[in-house]
């Protein structure tokens, strides 16, 4: 795992495993964000595919998995889409996206998920080309 996910997470440097959720979502049949969720191996490994498919995941960290969070830091920018982002939104590589990350803490101030989002530009009027 990247060096800074670990540390956004304050993962030690024995902990070498941490789960990734990556989905697209999509808007009028078109892919619109590109999102990775980094969370620590404890919580990660309770996860199952199959009820990521049924409800969001704050809903399973919050109701499912008992976890309170009580504050969140997040950065907004500008940004370029690499190679992943730019096959998952269908997009060249290069593109301009807007890039969210937002960290989500618990009520001891300890980081329980990284969430990284890529968003590419969408049109939803009918007078967009």
């Amino acid at each position: 795992m990247p060096r800074p996910v670990k540390d956004k997470l304050k993962l030690e440097e024995d902990d070498k495993k941490v789960i990734q959720v990556k989905r697209v979502r999509f808007l009028e049949k078109k892919a619109f964000a590109y999102t990775v969720n980094y969370l620590p191996m404890e919580i990660g490994k309770k996860l199952s595919e199959r009820e990521l498919y049924k409800k969001p995941l704050m809903e399973i960290l919050e109701k499912d998995f008992g976890i309170q969070f009580t504050e969140a830091f997040q950065t907004i920018q500008a940004s370029f889409s690499d190679q992943e982002v730019s096959e998952k939104l269908e997009i060249a590589s290069g593109s301009p996206i807007l890039f969210v990350e937002r960290i989500m803490y618990t009520r001891n101030s300890e980081p329980v998920e990284l969430v990284q989002s890529s968003y590419r530009g969408i049109c939803i009027s009918t007078s967009c080309a």
